[in-house]
């Protein structure tokens, strides 16, 4: 059975890059996206994804409480990135995640993460 993945990301060029290292990791997968909280929030009441990515400047300022909405809907993983390294998260965030990684800079490297987050 093929993983579900959302991926709320609002830029452009950063979709391009994640959704061509999806395609490139070669793993069976169906991927929704959102390109802002609220968006994710309609597609969550409509499928369980088996994974969740978010993109740290999508989720904004109230990070945990977007969080806290989204387990309160699914249980599933919840993987946050950011192009900007050494980013601090509260503790309540960080209880909330399943990970937290830097967007490497190249599509390789970012294959690499995803098959490794995504494999069975």
């Amino acid at each position: 059975m093929k993983k579900h993945i959302l991926l709320i990301e609002k830029e452009e060029n950063e979709l391009e890059f994640f959704t061509e290292a999806l395609g490139e990791s070669k793993l069976s997968f169906l991927c929704s996206i959102a390109k802002s909280k609220e968006q994710a929030t309609r597609i969550l009441k409509n499928i369980v994804p088996d994974i969740v990515f978010i993109d740290l400047n999508t989720a904004g300022n109230d990070v945990s409480e977007f969080l806290h909405n989204i387990h309160h809907i699914h249980q599933a993983p919840v993987i946050l990135y950011s192009t900007v390294s050494g980013r601090k998260l509260t503790k309540t965030t960080r209880d909330e995640i399943s990970g937290c990684f830097q967007l490497p800079g190249n599509v390789h490297t970012m294959a690499s993460i995803l098959q490794n987050l995504l494999e069975d």
